[in-house]
């Protein structure tokens, strides 16, 4: 290689991709700054992530250009940083391009004095626009530093005045009303032909989803099921979705799931499988099942590591173009296929629906009746073909480090598939995960790193990781009843509690604060992923039903109070904050079974979409949780309903359960 910068010794492949720049790449850390002070330099902070297709497009346009490259060695710091690896820098300076630009997105350029401080940002810039700016930034800082400073002190003065909004939110009490007059407004943005929400792009949004299926559900909204259940089928038919290989791209580049932009997310698929899981617990269809199967196979295969963690992401690019691994032409298809191609054809809408650009397709299901007859055998075995036609391509570029948050979701995932069947299998591969987790990625101090690639765990954890393997922890007991996973969630949550947890604010911070540059972060939003405020509250919430410990549900109350006002304004930006205040105000549950057929009557009743209920079980006698005391007898297996830990006479089946929730 002709150029050698200082990511080369980094762990993230993110900047590994930039280590044979020509521009002086420097990891975040104290060296940067240092020397940005010692040279009067201002810093060029540029933070992206490996499956980012703009951000592999200005590397190629001008990071990789010698003549960029001078421009920003002589006249900046240049500091890469992975996203993913670091979400506490990339809120920072998302904050501030929003406060500058009203815009977010990657890559994000930030350029900083040599303390940190943003002045002046962006995202992509072609390279002579990209040059103009660097030309002219340059010389106005050494011309008129004084006009950066004082930028940088009102950007930083309004990010912190952002995160004061956010605190300075009055605790105040909901109700059932209230929350469905706000759904009801925000319904309005709901797209009832094609499902999502109105307009392009369109991102899945499994959060929202599951809040609205349980609304559903509870509120016994036929409208709203039918609004959940349409998006999800045009999600599954539409070329977001990948018809031969499984696997969920980030979000569609139109309003009719057709054109992904297609690079894959572990996080995406992870709650779209926890997502249809429950759709499939409530509805039965048998093509939910089939995705979710589909989908797992291809995290065996692409995603999963032998240690049994989970990948990050697979690129959206291969051999410099977006999607070239996942698009076919007709005629590469019909000489593949023969005389199977005009039942494809039919099936996929190929040259038809289906067709793209340059004469390319996007496999995809356009729902019309085929005029010829497709059997499910002839369909797998055609999908075969495709498969191992297209895994002889180069394929695109793997993201192989495990996020700790990343892969608790994915545990999760695992569970609800479990749960919504009862394929042994797949609550092996949960735990398989989550042994590992707590074997090597747990810090001295009884906390968790944020990541592991090539045998190395590092970066201290953030609220994500603790929020997200606490639900998962909390989900393995549930689904195995094994006591250890529910300790260990409670022994995480005491551990978020002391390191995030501000008892003023009634709120988690993102961080413990230990980098000086950046300003507190509070998490609350829900977006494409849950805030990891609204998933402490949840977990606080099943942990007081599951323990019996009115402290935590005490806590969790508070903390949907706090976001009340918030939530009535937009909930579908707190829809995880919403489904928990559903539960809050509804009547919830737990259900304990105990005897020598717990297991087995346990997970029937889990097959069940039951939202507003936790679970326990025990095929022994136990008295270390106060569900369990007292109600263990010889001989039999009862199923207890109960409500905050009183319970009422004891069934033993399960569909006498399910008529005792009926009449309540």
């Amino acid at each position: 290689m002709k150029y050698n910068n200082r990511l080369i010794h980094e762990q993230s492949p993110y900047l590994r991709q930039h280590a044979h720049n020509p521009v002086n790449w420097y990891p975040w850390g104290e060296e940067a700054f240092s020397q940005a002070k010692e040279e009067e330099k201002p810093l060029l902070i540029s933070i992206g992530y490996s499956s980012c297709h703009w951000c592999h497009v200005m590397e190629k346009e001008s990071f990789e250009n010698e003549r960029v490259a001078r421009l920003m060695n002589d006249h900046f710091i240049c500091i890469k940083v992975d996203r993913e690896e670091r979400p506490d820098i990339d809120s920072h300076y998302m904050n501030a391009l929003q406060m500058l630009t009203g815009r977010g997105g990657w890559p994000l350029n930030m350029f900083a004095l040599s303390d940190g401080r943003p002045f002046y940002g962006g995202s992509y810039f072609p390279r002579e626009q990209w040059m103009e700016i660097l030309s002219l930034l340059a010389g106005e800082f050494t011309s008129n530093q004084e006009k950066f400073v004082t930028a940088a002190i009102s950007i930083e003065q309004g990010i912190r005045d952002h995160t004061l909004t956010l605190l300075n939110s009055k605790e105040s009490d909901f109700s059932i009303a209230e929350l469905g007059s706000s759904l009801s407004e925000s319904s309005r943005r709901f797209d009832r032909v094609h499902g999502g929400l109105q307009g392009a792009p369109k991102f899945p949004m499994p959060v929202l989803y599951k809040s609205l299926l349980s609304w559903s559900y509870l509120m016994e909204d036929e409208q709203l099921k039918k609004f959940v259940f349409l998006t999800l089928d045009k999600m599954a038919s539409g070329g977001i979705y990948d018809q031969i290989g499984g696997g969920f791209s980030r979000y569609s580049t139109d309003e009719i799931w057709k054109v992904p932009h297609f690079e894959k997310m572990l996080y995406d698929n992870a709650q779209l499988v926890s997502l249809y899981a429950q759709a499939y617990s409530l509805s039965g269809n048998k093509r939910y099942k089939e995705l979710i199967n589909q989908t797992l196979e291809f995290i065996d295969e692409w995603m999963t590591s032998p240690e049994g963690l989970f990948y990050s992401a697979l690129d959206a690019d291969s051999e410099g173009e977006e999607g070239r691994f996942y698009i076919w032409e007709q005629k590469e298809l019909q000489s593949l296929l023969g005389k199977d191609y005009p039942l494809a054809e039919s099936y996929y809408g190929i040259n038809a629906e289906a067709l793209w650009e340059n004469e390319k397709n996007i496999l995809l299901l356009p729902g019309r009746q085929s005029p010829v007859a497709f059997p499910e055998s002839e369909r797998l075995r055609i999908n075969g073909i495709l498969k191992n036609a297209r895994n002889r391509r180069i394929p695109p570029s793997l993201d192989d480090k495990s996020l700790t948050s990343w892969n608790a979701l994915m545990i999760k995932a695992y569970t609800d598939a479990y749960n919504a069947w009862g394929d042994s299998r797949l609550l092996e591969k949960a735990e398989k995960a989550t042994c590992f987790i707590l074997d090597h990625l747990m810090t001295v101090h009884g906390g968790l790193f944020h990541a592991f690639r090539e045998s190395k765990s590092y970066i201290n954890g953030f609220l994500e990781d603790y929020a997200h393997l606490i639900s998962a922890l909390i989900s393995l007991f549930e689904s195995s009843g094994k006591e250890n996973y529910l300790q260990k969630g409670e022994e995480l949550t005491q551990k978020a509690i002391l390191d995030f947890y501000r008892e003023e604010e009634k709120i988690f911070f993102s961080t413990t604060g230990q980098d000086r540059i950046l300003s507190p972060c509070v998490d609350q939003t829900d977006m494409v992923l849950p805030s990891s405020n609204a998933v402490m509250a949840h977990n606080l919430f099943r942990l007081s039903k599951l323990t019996g410990k009115t402290s935590y549900n005490q806590r969790a109350r508070e903390m949907t109070n706090r976001m009340a006002k918030r939530v009535g304004e937009n909930c579908l930006y707190y829809s995880h904050w919403v489904e928990l205040m559903l539960y809050q105000t509804m009547p919830s549950y737990e259900v304990v079974v105990v005897g020598d057929k717990a297991d087995e009557l346990s997970r029937e009743i889990r097959k069940n979409y039951l939202p507003q209920f936790v679970c326990a079980f025990s095929t022994v006698p136990r008295e270390d949780l106060p569900l369990f005391q007292g109600r263990y007898k010889e001989g039999e297996t009862l199923i207890y309903l109960c409500r905050d830990n009183s319970c009422g006479l004891p069934v033993r089946t399960v569909e006498e359960m399910l008529r005792q929730i009926r009449n309540n």
